[in-house]
This record gives C-alpha cells, structure tokens and sequence, in this order.
C-alpha cells in the first residue's frame, strides 16, 4: 500500500508509547483536520461567488448522507479527503504561479499526494498537464520534483519485490477480483469474504505461501481467459461500476442502513453528477477555472476505479469536490450572468486596466485644455 498511511501510524504509535487508545485519539484529529479543510473548501468558494448560505445547506447535507462514513469508519479515506482538497488549491493556484521555486512546491506537493495515494497522484499530474500546458517548462520542473519525492517508495519497492512498482503493486489483482470473483465487478461483502485482508481464508493463505509478487502474478491468466472468453461481460461489470460510481448508490452493507436513509441517499447521491453534467456543457467563456478544477479531479478520480474496482469506499475521498459541483451546478441555474464574468481575478484585473486607460484620457484632456 502507499507509504503515508503506515508512517503515520507508526508516527503515532511511537509518540503516544504503542498506547491504541492514543493513536485513535491522534487518528480521529487528524480525520477531523481533514474534513475541516474540506468544509473550509466548499463554505470559502460558496462565499466567493455570493451563495454562502446556500453552501451551508449543501455542507450540511452532505456531511450528514456521509455521516458514517465520515465519523464512524477510520480508514485512508478521511486522510485522502483533505488530500484532495489539497490538490483543488494546488491546481487552481497554479494559473498564478511562474516561478521555478512554485513548480518545485508545487511538485513535492504532487509528489506527496502520489505517496498518499497513487490516483491522488494521477489526478494532480493530469491535472497539472491539462491546465498549464501551455508552460511546458514550469510543468516539467513541478513533475521532476513528484518524481524525484516517489524515487525513495520506488527504489524500496525494487528492492523489496525485485519489480519496478511505482506506489502499490495491487492493481492486477483488484482486476481479477472485480472481474472473476465478484458478480456484478461492485465489491461488496460477500465477495470481500474471499479478500486477503482477511486472515482465516484461502487467498490469505495462498498469500503468504506465494509472497507478494508472485501471488499478483498468480491471477493473471485467470484475468486473461475472462476478457477473452467473455468480453461483453467485463464491459457490463464496467458498465456497473460506471453507475454505482455517479447515480446509483451502492452500499457495501445494505441491512446497516434504515429503508428512508437509502431513499434519501440515493437521490442526493446524484446529485454531483448532474452538476457536473451542467458545468461541462457550459460554454467555455462562462466557465470559471474553479468549475474545470473540480470536473477533473471528480472525472480523473473516479475513471481508474471504474476500469478497475469500486465500492462505496473509493468514493469518499471526493465528497468535498462533489459538493463543489452541486454548489456550481445550482450555481448557474440561481446566478446565470447575461455577460461572461471571469471569477478568477481576471475580470477584476480587466476592470482595473480600463480605469486606468480612462484615467489617462482624462489627464490628457486636462493637459490639452491648459495649453
């Protein structure tokens, strides 16, 4: 798995004296750190473009649909929450930055997201490329600073399973579990009865037997036969994940939640999705940086768990930039402009050139009056 998780709690276990109750206590913080910066996210932009009541209503309810997820479960998702808050100001900062001393803050940032999770990592450097194309240099010094932050993880990794793994080494055999195992390709857990992080079973035992390497390796002819004896049903089980990712809500324990929350949380899970679908077919002159930032990382962060795997989990990490997209989709409904308006500075920065201009005209007049 990436490193940043372990660190941490190795950090933790070694400040608090392998104390549990102290590294939950430590862990807990550092979740609610995390949903802080997002809220803080969501509540600054709402204020930005004048809806600030409104993003209170959507923060609240998105908070409260995601209420076990977010308080009840400690996992890597409340950590990659404000992870990808991170990245929204990284990416939407960037426009303003051109020195090489930013690209290479803007790297080890990039570069720590990757640690933190490689499509964290994958929706930085996209992202990066996409919308700063345009300074190619400054661009290649922030993606050899990210790479330079990831050779140590990638040097131990060759070392340790004599491969090249750039962050983790799990992808093949999340393939092969969404693929072959499960019967639908959204994980849930019944199949997950079947997953090595389970001790007592099977595949933990095959696990240990064959070491981490060759066990990957040990599924893929398996993978193999199914693309090529039943192509239309790996599109299908795509085509599922596709679903249960943007409309359709899929927990991973149905009997957990009442009959009215599913109700409730299937309809605003949506939501993100329809906003997302008003932000991409607004004209490119009426859409803000912001609203391309958040449609990326939304698009990039989901796309690998669509080809790959999914379940309710790989979502989380992206309530906030779904709030975001809500906030903009209503956005453009409740506040459309008769004029584009760039919300990123440079209106106010063409307001400010046009008074100048006037003012020079006027001192100009007075010159010629008094001569």
């Amino acid at each position: 798995m990436p490193p940043v998780m372990p660190c941490i709690l190795a950090s933790f276990y070694w400040l608090c004296g392998d104390d549990r109750n102290g590294v939950i206590v430590l862990f807990t913080c550092l979740q609610g750190l995390s949903i802080s910066l997002t809220i803080a996210m969501v509540l600054s932009e709402a204020q930005r473009i004048g809806r600030y009541w409104f993003g209170i209503v959507i923060v609240a309810i998105g908070i409260s649909v995601n209420y076990d997820s977010l308080f009840q479960i400690t996992h890597d998702h409340g950590i990659l929450l404000g992870v990808v808050a991170a990245i929204y100001f990284l990416l939407v900062k960037a426009q303003h930055q051109a020195t090489r001393s930013t690209a290479v803050v803007q790297g080890f940032c990039g570069g720590f997201a990757a640690l933190c999770s490689p499509i964290c990592g994958l929706v930085w450097a996209s992202g990066l490329s996409m919308f700063q194309w345009k300074r190619l240099r400054w661009v290649m010094i922030a993606g050899a600073t990210s790479v330079l932050v990831i050779s140590p993880w990638m040097i131990r990794n060759r070392l340790a399973l004599g491969r090249w793994v750039p962050i983790k080494s799990a992808g093949k055999f999340e393939v092969y579990f969404s693929m072959v195992v499960d019967d639908d390709g959204i994980v849930d857990m019944n199949s997950f009865q079947q997953h090595p992080w389970l001790v007592d079973n099977d595949t933990r035992a095959l696990y240990a037997k064959l070491g981490e390497s060759a066990f990957i390796d040990h599924f893929d002819p398996q993978i193999r036969e199914k693309v090529m004896q039943e192509p239309m049903d790996c599109v299908s089980r795509i085509a599922n994940r596709f679903l249960s990712a943007t409309i359709l809500w899929q927990p991973l324990l149905v009997d957990q939640h009442s009959e009215w929350f599913i109700v409730i949380r299937s309809v605003v899970f949506a939501f993100p999705f329809y906003g997302l679908l008003v932000v991409l077919f607004k004209s490119k002159d009426r859409r803000c940086m912001r609203e391309s930032v958040a449609a990326h990382i939304y698009i990039a962060g989901l796309l690998p768990y669509i080809a790959i795997t999914y379940y309710e989990r790989h979502g989380i990490p992206l309530i906030g930039i779904k709030m975001l997209l809500v906030l903009y989709g209503f956005e453009t409904f409740l506040g459309s402009r008769s004029e584009p308006v760039d919300r990123d500075g440079g209106g106010q920065e063409a307001v400010g050139l046009e008074s100048q201009q006037l003012l020079n005209q006027v001192d100009g007049f007075r010159i010629d009056n008094s001569t």
